[in-house]
């Protein structure tokens, strides 16, 4: 199948807005929560997103430029696993690396799942109705 060149550009210029949204969110909440902002960061949009993919699986899809700019623009700004990476390389203490470590991939597998579940949960309730 073909992408038609609008539809790729209307797809960049989705993203490329969402992003700004989702990088400044994430600069912004790392200011206001100083004490490991991108842990939170990270685990947040690791559950929206998981929700948001499978409430929409279950739902009539929405346009293309949506999905796209919400997932890989806002979120995938929002969130930043070189950010995260960069936090672990800073911190001193051997048991807090493997924490933080520990958390952030155990917690955003966890929190991907729980998105997840509870999208799908949404997606098909609002179905039944």
């Amino acid at each position: 199948m073909k992408i038609k060149k609008s539809q790729i550009i209307g797809n960049t210029l989705s993203i490329m807005i969402c992003a700004m949204l989702g990088g400044s969110l994430r600069y912004w909440l790392s200011q206001v929560i100083p004490l490991w902002p991108m842990l939170g960061v990270n685990l947040s949009g690791c559950l929206i997103l998981g929700g948001l993919t499978f409430y929409w699986l279950e739902r009539k899809p929405l346009a293309e430029w949506i999905t796209v700019g919400l997932g890989t623009g806002l979120l995938g700004a929002f969130t930043s696993f070189s950010s995260f990476t960069l936090d672990v390389v800073k911190m001193t203490s051997p048991g807090l690396v493997w924490g933080y470590v520990l958390l952030g991939i155990g917690g955003g597998l966890l929190a991907t799942a729980s998105g997840c579940y509870i999208g799908y949960y949404l997606g098909t309730r609002e179905v039944r109705r």
